[in-house]
């Protein structure tokens, strides 16, 4: 790599060099630029060995880099020091681009701050503990109206916009709730989708089957402005392959980039609960025949 003056610095490794293309287009500097900045800072140190508080400085800066990437994925866009720093409440986008290359850590309340806007594990983004985008564990509740009602709840974010049934590979549930920010949060369920299940297992699908039937009778009536259409929340469903699974079960994407993968949406949500068997689409292998079992015994109930 050549420098301006006299420095050439040979033999650096890629991975280097990617790092410093990132940081200079987040930061909007030339790469030149990039490691002139870095190398003051560097320098105005005083010294030349590697701290510990520079080794925990720079992984906060890989997290946080890693977290802006996904986000640009997922929004197609640019997304810069500044417009997190906004997001988060600093008056100053400087303030985060010295987070992003290391110069300063930031507190524990800022990373918890940051870990809200990207949707993030807080732990992970702190500490380095789990996977970067965790899930909750959640059992719908059991009465319709109830269920409905938790669905919809304002939680840790405001303006719900969109709500997700995922049925990954294995016949598992999950629920995303996804928010006018761009912000999300994930649960995974105990409900499976999958003649694999027990007594248990399907008495439970039996319930989430009338919930179903019941948020849907709502949520398509369009003469009440109270109805849950009124809202302009949309509700989803999906089918995700075993790949796009196992990276939504690993944690380490954000969920709304594998969503925003998927080529289309499956309306399952909007069909299984349906006793009419010839009017069920075969969703997966075994679909039709199972879920006319569930709504036999839906209708018993």
């Amino acid at each position: 790599m050549n420098m301006f003056g006299r420095l050439t610095i040979r033999n650096l490794k890629t991975e280097i060099v990617d790092k410093l293309n990132e940081l200079a287009s987040i930061n909007e500097r030339s790469v030149e630029g990039e490691v002139r900045y870095a190398l003051a800072r560097w320098t105005e140190r005083g010294h030349l060995d590697t701290s510990v508080d520079e080794s925990h400085r720079k992984k906060i800066s890989e997290r946080l880099i890693r977290l802006m990437q996904q986000k640009n994925e997922y929004l197609n866009s640019s997304l810069k020091a500044s417009h997190v720093a906004e997001r988060i409440g600093l008056e100053q986008g400087s303030v985060v681009e010295k987070w992003i290359v290391g110069e300063v850590e930031p507190t524990f309340e800022e990373l918890n701050k940051l870990a809200d806007y990207f949707s993030a594990n807080p732990l992970w983004l702190k500490h380095g503990d789990g996977m970067p985008f965790d899930k909750i564990y959640a059992r719908i509740p059991e009465q319709p109206q109830e269920a409905i009602e938790w669905l919809f709840k304002k939680e840790r974010y405001d303006d719900l916009k969109k709500i997700v049934f995922i049925r990954c590979s294995s016949g598992g549930v999950y629920l995303v709730k996804v928010y006018d920010n761009e912000q999300s949060i994930v649960y995974y369920t105990p409900y499976v989708l999958d003649d694999s299940v027990g007594s248990g297992g399907f008495n439970s699908m039996i319930k989430l089957f009338i919930i179903w039937e019941e948020l849907y009778k709502q949520y398509t009536k369009r003469s009440d402005s109270s109805s849950l259409n009124s809202t302009n929340i949309i509700i989803q469903s999906y089918l995700f392959d075993e790949r796009d699974s196992k990276e939504f079960s690993e944690g380490n994407t954000d969920p709304l980039v594998i969503l925003k993968k998927q080529k289309t949406n499956e309306p399952w949500w909007e069909d299984v609960w349906k006793s009419d068997e010839d009017k069920l689409r075969e969703y997966w292998p075994g679909c039709k025949e199972w879920c006319a079992l569930v709504n036999k015994h839906k209708v018993k109930k």
